[in-house]
């Protein structure tokens, strides 16, 4: 074995906000048959229960003989 290299990245593993909600990005609502927002623009102030973003791990080895 000639070279080994181990890694590991994160993403979205900490939000730091006063934000009450779920999500404090705004998302827009798409459901076309809903009076709500018809999903062109963003609500200040409302994220219409979106779900967080989810946090993703990635491993990875590479080994080189």
């Amino acid at each position: 074995m000639q070279k080994l290299r181990l890694y590991v990245t994160a993403s979205n593993l900490l939000t730091i906000t006063g934000y009450s909600g779920l999500d404090p990005e705004v998302s827009s609502a798409d459901d076309k048959s809903s009076s709500r927002n018809s999903g062109k623009f963003p609500t200040i102030g409302l994220d219409w229960g979106a779900y967080p973003r989810a946090k993703s791990f990635t491993f990875g080895l590479n080994v080189e003989f």
